[in-house]
């Protein structure tokens, strides 16, 4: 008790609210990596048995711009093209991860599509509200600063969806 009172700017009284605070931050910590493991599992189980008659040359394009923005600051730093960049990161090629990506991105929408997984504006906005305000600032200047367009916004928002979605389904146990 006395260690916790000495705390800076300590806001529990005693070791065992100190303690039950710890609990509940490391048991929602350990849930959120079980629930990604669940969910990237199911995932890499969807694109297994996924069949795919082609890539639209847009989604490959898309997918390969989206890398090339993440990698900007490795890439004009000197770390080589986004080709060698994946390969410091990924051990593949560009090509390679972006048709991994661009696949995720093809069964995310088929998931969406066939579910009804859908966002509305409103959830839009309050999000971005949400999103803003953690940065000091309205949502559409967080856009802007990102360089993110409302409609990619909302795909992720869509794919936040479809990853609670299949995750609650894989989770979900069967009756027998």
């Amino acid at each position: 008790d006395e260690v916790v009172a000495a705390m800076e700017n300590s806001k529990y009284g005693t070791k065992e609210e100190f303690y039950n605070y710890a609990r509940e931050v490391v048991g929602n910590d350990a849930e959120e990596k079980n629930a990604n493991a669940i969910t990237t599992l199911a995932f890499e189980k969807i694109l297994e048995n996924s069949t795919f008659k082609e890539i639209p040359d847009i989604v490959r394009e898309n997918q390969k711009a989206d890398l090339e923005k993440k990698y900007a600051v490795a890439i004009e730093g000197g770390a080589g093209g986004l080709d060698s960049v994946i390969q410091y990161l990924y051990g593949c090629s560009a090509e390679e991860l972006i048709e991994v990506y661009s696949k995720q991105r093809m069964v995310t929408q088929a998931i969406a599509k066939e579910e009804g997984i859908t966002v509305t504006d409103e959830e839009v906005n309050a999000r971005l509200e949400e999103v803003g305000a953690m940065y000091g600032m309205d949502g559409e200047n967080y856009l802007k600063l990102n360089e993110i367009s409302r409609e990619k916004f909302k795909e992720l928002m869509i794919s936040e969806k479809v990853q609670q979605f299949v995750y609650e389904y894989t989770n979900t146990p069967t009756a027998e």
